[in-house]
């Protein structure tokens, strides 16, 4: 068997491949999988395995735009893993991630994101969840319906309809700036793809100057299945809310995508009885892998300490991660062999939700997963915070993770 890149002329094979190894999982409409396998940008960082050349594994890679803190980032987004049955087990998956992942590293990618169906498989190659995300079910008994007056109204069509796709663009350009989640923009592959969706409805709210201001991408169903809500003001939020209302013969308001601060109070006309007003449940699916720990630590930190702060990563698969990382109180990060201080240490899984901000320095101490070197010999306590860990927690404060991109490739 060889590992080669992956190509566009493997598209036939690889949607059947697909079909195989997903099979129960998942289906793959022909020409819709077929458009997105047959744009260009979606191979330049992909591989795939061929025995005695036949598609065995697909692998694909993409370049994204991340905000991260605030930070704009480049990461590298991994998809399309999928194995024939008879060929798994053998380590091929496993083969083409390790060497992205140095391939990364050679290239200056900051981290590299996934949403894994098995995510114990990317913990061990040192993926963590760093997103943060809810699903809800609204019951529409309890589903505000009084007619707010406002200039505000909607405009309705398919997400593949041209008619406002440009005022979904620009509001989605609008949040890339001013947007407090952490934004990712997708390959063009990925955003041309979406376009092709006669499936989805897309519900736009305009202000009385027929500015766009927020939208809803949902599938109409018997209870309808909201898989993005984005808002710009409360005003398009309710105009929003106001819009499921009239839907016809609606018993849920689902939502597959929601930050842990959504105000779903605000679409709620009473919270006496939440059990049977909302179910909600944290949803984590994506995961991150910090390619670079010491560049992608010096352009996070939020605050540098008053005093130096050193950290010691372990790291398998990246060299260069390994050791003590000093961090001076002008946010400079040095990279050192050893060290006299005291220190940190900390595997490189759980640098992605510290870096990333879902996790806390506090809440890792307290779990078991960072600890100080002063009290190696001794037992970690469960109620008093070492003053290098209030430090780290300073420079990197916990804060909302989520990331509200769509997946609407196949």
């Amino acid at each position: 068997m060889n590992k080669q890149q992956l190509n566009k002329t493997y598209a036939t094979e690889a949607l059947n491949l697909w079909r195989i190894a997903f099979a129960g999982d998942a289906e793959f409409e022909t020409d819709f999988t077929m458009k997105f396998f047959l744009q260009d940008d979606l191979w330049g960082h992909s591989n795939c395995w061929l025995d005695k050349g036949k598609l065995v594994t697909t692998y694909f890679s993409l370049n994204v735009d991340l905000l991260v803190r605030g930070k704009p980032l480049t990461g590298r987004y991994i998809d399309g893993i999928a194995t024939l049955p008879e060929y798994q087990r053998r380590g091929l998956v496993t083969k083409c991630m390790t060497d992205d992942i140095t391939s990364c590293f050679q290239k200056g990618i900051d981290l590299m994101l996934v949403d894994p169906s098995r995510d114990s498989f990317y913990r061990q190659v040192g993926f963590e969840f760093a997103i943060d995300k809810y699903r809800a079910s609204v019951n529409l008994d309890f589903f505000k319906t009084d007619s707010t007056k406002t200039d505000y109204h909607i405009k309705v069509d398919t997400l593949a309809s041209k008619t406002l796709q440009g005022d979904y663009k620009a509001i989605n350009s609008w949040l890339w700036e001013h947007s407090r989640y952490n934004e990712m923009k997708w390959s063009a592959c990925y955003e041309d793809i979406k376009f092709a969706r006669n499936d989805i409805s897309l519900a736009i709210a305009y202000d009385k100057n027929l500015n766009p201001k927020g939208y809803m991408l949902y599938e109409p169903d018997d209870n309808i299945y909201i898989m993005s809500i984005r808002y710009t003001c409360l005003e398009a939020l309710d105009a929003l809310r106001h819009h499921i209302t009239k839907l016809p013969n609606l018993k849920y308001c689902n939502f597959s995508s929601l930050p842990p601060d959504f105000p779903l109070e605000f679409l709620v006309k009473e919270m006496s009885r939440p059990e049977e007003a909302i179910k909600s449940i944290r949803n984590n699916t994506r995961m991150a892998r910090i390619i670079n720990f010491s560049n992608l630590l010096e352009k996070l930190i939020v605050q540098p300490p008053k005093t130096p702060v050193t950290i010691q990563v372990k790291d398998e698969l990246i060299p260069q991660n390994n050791g003590f990382f000093s961090v001076s109180p002008e946010g400079q990060v040095q990279h050192k062999t050893n060290t006299e201080d005291d220190f940190i240490t900390i595997d490189i899984r759980d640098t992605a939700p510290l870096l990333c901000g879902m996790t806390s320095a506090e809440e890792l101490y307290y779990s078991g997963r960072i600890s100080i070197s002063s009290s190696q010999n001794t037992t970690q306590s469960r109620h008093q915070l070492p003053d290098p860990i209030k430090t780290l927690a300073t420079m990197l404060p916990k804060t909302v993770t989520y990331n509200p991109d769509e997946y609407l490739a196949p």
